[in-house]
């Protein structure tokens, strides 16, 4: 008999608790059954909103289950390790929890790409081609701007020169017949 089965004879018999809830949803999420996974590890936060195990869980379940936002907010609000100081999103994995450096950044790009079988590909490099393609995709400066953290605009404007293409439409013919 699967776990599931035995935890959800507890429930069924009118034990409910954050411990079976969030046994229940380690289960289902271990058999990638997100939606139950995470109905689970609610119910076990609606027990005891302070059960950190149940949020890292709830927080890993909705993005297996592709809904990354929610988790990120999840992980923000309650998952994060509590010796996080300030409000860096991306922190080391063992203590002391700090914030990833800019370094720390570019390894574990350039790990996953390798792992994925590219070449080496920097942090900068995925910044850059994240920046292009949202040009490509209409997106104004100003937002692109804003989602890397750009304190200038101007800073941002180099992105603006990357799609000659576009520009040429955009421009204006020059008088006497340049273009």
């Amino acid at each position: 008999m699967a776990i599931t089965d035995n935890l959800e004879k507890l429930l069924a018999a009118g034990q409910d608790n954050a411990m079976v809830r969030f046994g229940l949803g380690n289960a289902y999420l271990q058999q990638q059954e997100y939606a139950q996974a995470i109905e689970h590890l609610r119910a076990a936060l609606a027990h005891d909103r302070h059960y950190s195990a149940a949020w890292k869980l709830y927080a890993k379940a909705l993005a297996a289950a592709g809904l990354d936002g929610e988790a990120i907010a999840a992980y923000l609000q309650r998952a994060r390790p509590s010796s996080v100081k300030g409000r860096p999103l991306f922190v080391r994995v063992k203590a002391a929890h700090q914030a990833l450096t800019p370094g720390g950044v570019t390894q574990v790009v350039v790990a996953a790409s390798r792992r994925a079988g590219l070449p080496p590909i920097t942090a900068h490099r995925l910044r850059h081609t994240a920046a292009t393609e949202l040009l490509r995709a209409g997106a104004p400066l100003v937002e692109i701007g804003q989602l890397l953290r750009h304190r200038s605009e101007l800073t941002t404007a180099i992105y603006a020169n990357v799609d000659l293409v576009a520009l040429k439409e955009l421009a204006r013919p020059w008088p006497g017949g340049a273009w």
